[in-house]
C-alpha cells in the first residue's frame, strides 16, 4: 500500500537490482519480513557489485558442514562475502545460511562492508 513506510526503500532496492529474484515473493519484496544470512549475503554482494568490488579468490563453501542448506541461487553470494570476511561462520564449521540475521550480525557486517568501501581491507 502507499502508506507503507518501507515502500521507498524497497523500491530503491528493487530498482538497483540488489535483491535476487529468488528473494521476491509474488512480485513483493516483503520489507517487513526477517532476512536470512544468505539473503544478507545477496544484498551485500550486489552492493559491492555496484561498487566494482568482488573477492579475487573465492572460498570453497563446500568445506562447510551445512553447505547443502545454502540455496542454489545464494551460493555465489555466500562465497563472495565469506571470501571478503564480511560474513563468517557461526561455529562448528557452519555458515547457517537459513538463520535469521541478528542485529549484532548486521552491525558487524555493515562495519566490515564499510571498511571495504573505504579501502581498509
Amino acid at each position: 500500500t502507499n502508506d507503507n513506510p518501507y515502500k521507498f526503500f524497497a523500491q530503491t532496492i528493487k530498482d538497483l537490482n540488489l535483491f535476487d529474484e529468488n528473494m521476491i515473493v509474488d512480485n513483493k519484496l516483503m520489507p517487513q519480513s526477517s532476512i536470512t544470512r544468505e539473503e544478507a549475503a545477496c544484498l551485500i554482494s550486489n552492493v559491492l557489485k555496484h561498487l566494482g568490488v568482488k573477492a579475487q579468490n573465492l572460498v570453497d563453501i563446500n568445506s562447510y558442514m551445512d553447505k547443502d542448506e545454502i540455496s542454489p541461487w545464494a551460493k555465489d553470494y555466500m562465497a563472495n562475502v565469506v571470501s571478503l570476511n564480511i560474513i563468517s561462520g557461526t561455529g562448528q564449521n557452519m555458515l547457517s545460511p537459513k538463520k535469521v540475521l541478528t542485529k549484532a550480525e548486521a552491525v558487524v557486517m555493515a562495519s566490515r562492508l564499510r571498511h571495504i568501501i573505504k579501502g581498509e581491507r
